[in-house]
C-alpha cells in the first residue's frame, strides 16, 4: 500500500511534535484575553505531551527507524541538537505562560529549527536512506551556481514585498 509507511507508530510520533507548537503560536495570535488564555492552557498541555511523544518517537525511532534512530543517539551532534530542542521547548513553555506580558517574546520560535535539522543531520548522509545519498542527488556545479545567483535575486525582490505585506497585515489596530 502507498501510505502504508506513514501509518507507523513513529509517523504518528513524529506528527504529534507539531501540536505544541501550533498551541504557542496560537497563543501569540489570539487578541481576546480569554481565547489567549485557553491556548495558553492548551499549550501547556500540549508541552507535557510533546515530551512524552518526544521520548516515545525517539525509542520507536531506535527499533522502526533504525538508521534515524542512530543519527539521533550516535553522531557527534546528536547530544548538542537534543539539548538545544529541549531549551527552545522549554523557552515555548515560558513564552505560553507569559504571552501575555511580553508578546514580542522569542520562545516560542526556538523548537521549530532544530526538528528538521535534526532530521537531516540524523539521515546524513543520505537523502533517501539507504540508497540515495545527498551527494549523488546534487546538481552539477553550473546548475548551483546558477540557482544560488537566481535564488540571492528572487530574494532581493521579494523580502522587501513580505515586509510590505506584515506592516500592513500585522499592524496593530
Amino acid at each position: 500500500m502507498f501510505i502504508s509507511p506513514s501509518l507507523t507508530p513513529f509517523c504518528f510520533g513524529a506528527g504529534a511534535l507539531t501540536a505544541f507548537l501550533a498551541a504557542v503560536y496560537l497563543t501569540l495570535e489570539a487578541r481576546e484575553n480569554q481565547l489567549r488564555e485557553d491556548f495558553r492552557r492548551r499549550a501547556l498541555s500540549a508541552a507535557f505531551v510533546v515530551f512524552a511523544a518526544a521520548a516515545g518517537t525517539l525509542a520507536l525511532a531506535l527499533t522502526e527507524a533504525p538508521l534515524m534512530g542512530r543519527g539521533l543517539t550516535a553522531t557527534p551532534w546528536a547530544l548538542p541538537l537534543h539539548l538545544t530542542t529541549g531549551a527552545g521547548g522549554r523557552g515555548g513553555n515560558l513564552y505560553s505562560m507569559e504571552a501575555a506580558l511580553c508578546p514580542g517574546a522569542l520562545g516560542c520560535r526556538g523548537p521549530s529549527l532544530p526538528h528538521p535539522l535534526g532530521w537531516g543531520l540524523a539521515q546524513y548522509p543520505y537523502l533517501f536512506s539507504p540508497t540515495l545519498t545527498i551527494a549523488d542527488a546534487a546538481a552539477p556545479n553550473v546548475t548551483l551556481t546558477l540557482i544560488v545567483w537566481t535564488l540571492t535575486g528572487g530574494a532581493l525582490l521579494l523580502f522587501p514585498s513580505l515586509i510590505y505585506l506584515f506592516r500592513i497585515f500585522k499592524r496593530q489596530r
